[in-house]
């Protein structure tokens, strides 16, 4: 496992135009990320916590499947995504 996030091999999934939309991070950064302490610590945040509110707060919520479907991509190759490749800085 990572010792923090920056260490972890994210995927960023970019539009048309190359702004990241999304992001695919390895199941162990994701289980400390939602981890009981990790979200304490972010809480603790002001910033952190202003960001989350907003977004529960948010009605631009959008089904995965409509996501997977504005970006092209399929469920099979969502699972099939090599998250062991290399990324440079600009997670490509």
């Amino acid at each position: 496992m990572s010792t923090s996030l920056a260490d972890a091999k994210v995927r960023y999934i970019m539009n048309e135009q190359g702004h990241p939309e999304a992001a695919v991070v390895p199941i162990e950064t994701w289980r400390r990320m939602t981890s009981d302490g990790e979200a304490e610590r972010l809480l603790n945040h002001p910033k952190m916590r202003q960001r989350l509110e907003e977004s529960l707060a948010s009605d631009e919520w959008i089904p995965m499947e409509e996501v997977m479907q504005r970006l092209g991509i399929t469920q099979e190759e969502i699972d099939a995504f090599d998250l062991d490749a290399e990324v440079d800085d600009e997670g490509r």
